[in-house]
């Protein structure tokens, strides 16, 4: 037999329940209009591209610009920060045998 805070708990429940699935409903619309607007503007931009082709213009290769310094220097720093931080370890202490097969 149910009580009657048992079945307004499966109400309570089933209502948000309700507002949870349509919360997710509008995040997936939401995550597929970015998705869908994305690949149109990749779209024009590659339309662009092709018809610059089409014409005969050069077209530009994406500039890649290292700085192996900075990287390095930031590798140093963290390497002493490391440095820093290590402990120094204690030995382990030995443990005493106990129970029945201890020696006595």
């Amino acid at each position: 037999m149910a009580t009657s805070f048992k079945i307004n708990a499966q109400k309570a429940l089933k209502i948000q329940k309700q507002k949870e699935r349509s919360v997710e409903k509008i995040e997936q619309q939401i995550a597929a209009a970015a998705k869908q607007q994305k690949s149109e503007a990749n779209a024009k931009r590659i339309a662009q591209k092709m018809a610059r082709i089409e014409k005969g213009e050069p077209v530009a290769k994406p500039v890649i610009e290292t700085v192996p310094e900075v990287v390095e220097e930031i590798v140093e720093e963290v390497v002493k920060e490391a440095k820093k931080v290590k402990k120094k370890v204690k030995p382990a202490a030995k443990k005493t045998p106990t129970g029945s097969k201890a020696k006595k």
